[in-house]
C-alpha cells in the first residue's frame, strides 16, 4: 500500500468519527504504528492521547468535547464508532456528569469519566469510571457521536452517584430552562429510580417543581 492510499485509508476512516481514529482501527486498515508515527512527525496526523490520533485536516472541536470523544474512542480502540452508536446496552455509555456535560451542562465539574454497560467492565485509565447498569433503549441517545444517557435518566443518574440534591435540583432546572426536557420527564424519572429513598425524591421534585416557573 502506497503513502497515499495509507492517507486515504485514515481519510475514510475518520470521516465518520469527527476526524479522529485509533491505533487498532489504523492496523485494520493496514497501516502500522510506525507509519503512523512518520505521519505525526510530518504532521499528517496529531497524537491527542495515547492510541489516539487524529487528522491534522480535521476541523478540532472544543477541548473538553475532543478529550471525551477520544476517551470513549478508546475503550473499545478496535471497533469504528459507526459500529458503536445504535443502542446496545453492552456497549459503553455515556454516564451521569459525562452525559450531562455532552448535554451541554455548565454546571457539573468532571473529575473523571463515567460509563456504564450491562457488560462488567474494567480499565487502567484512573480517570475513566465503569458502573454495570443496563439501560433500555428510551434511556439512551447518541450526543455528539457518543452513545449517552437522555437527560432525564442523567439527572436521575446524580442521585445514585451521591452528587449533592441542591447541585442535581441546579442541574434540572438549567435543562428545563432550555427547554431540553419537561417537569414531567424528569420527575417520573427520579420517582421511579428502584433503590432511591422515596421521601429524599419527593423532596428533590418538589424543590425542581416549586423553583420552576414556566415562561
Amino acid at each position: 500500500m502506497s503513502t497515499l492510499e495509507k492517507i486515504r485509508a485514515l481519510s475514510e476512516l475518520t470521516s465518520w468519527q469527527s476526524g479522529y481514529f485509533t491505533t487498532a482501527q489504523a492496523k485494520q486498515q493496514s497501516v502500522s504504528p510506525a507509519t503512523l508515527t512518520r505521519f505525526a512527525n510530518a504532521g499528517v496526523i496529531e497524537r491527542i492521547q495515547r492510541g489516539v490520533y487524529r487528522m491534522t485536516a480535521a476541523p478540532s472541536n472544543e477541548f473538553e468535547y475532543e478529550t471525551i470523544f477520544t476517551t470513549w474512542l478508546s475503550t473499545a480502540p478496535d471497533k469504528p464508532a459507526t459500529e458503536r452508536i445504535s443502542y446496545n446496552p453492552h456497549e459503553v455509555i455515556a454516564a451521569g456528569p459525562l452525559a450531562l456535560k455532552l448535554h451541554d451542562d455548565a454546571i457539573l465539574h468532571l473529575d473523571r469519566y463515567d460509563f456504564v454497560s450491562a457488560t462488567r467492565r474494567q480499565s487502567k485509565n484512573a480517570k475513566i469510571h465503569y458502573r454495570q447498569r443496563y439501560l433500555t433503549r428510551d434511556e439512551v441517545t447518541v450526543v455528539r457521536g457518543i452513545p449517552a444517557m437522555t437527560i432525564e435518566r442523567a439527572i436521575a443518574d446524580l442521585v445514585e452517584l451521591n452528587v449533592d440534591l441542591s447541585t442535581i435540583e441546579a442541574v434540572a432546572e438549567a435543562q428545563l430552562f432550555r427547554g431540553t426536557t419537561t417537569i414531567l420527564d424528569v420527575t417520573q424519572t427520579l420517582t421511579s429510580l428502584p433503590d432511591s429513598n422515596p421521601s429524599e425524591m419527593q423532596q428533590l421534585v418538589d424543590a425542581i417543581t416549586s423553583n420552576w416557573k414556566t415562561p
